[in-house]
């Protein structure tokens, strides 16, 4: 039960390629 990592990753990633973005 390891999503938490990927998840957290991602939504990281996301936000600062829209805040940049």
């Amino acid at each position: 039960k390891q999503r938490p990592k990927l998840t957290l990753e991602a939504m990281s990633w996301i936000f600062a390629c829209g805040a940049f973005g």
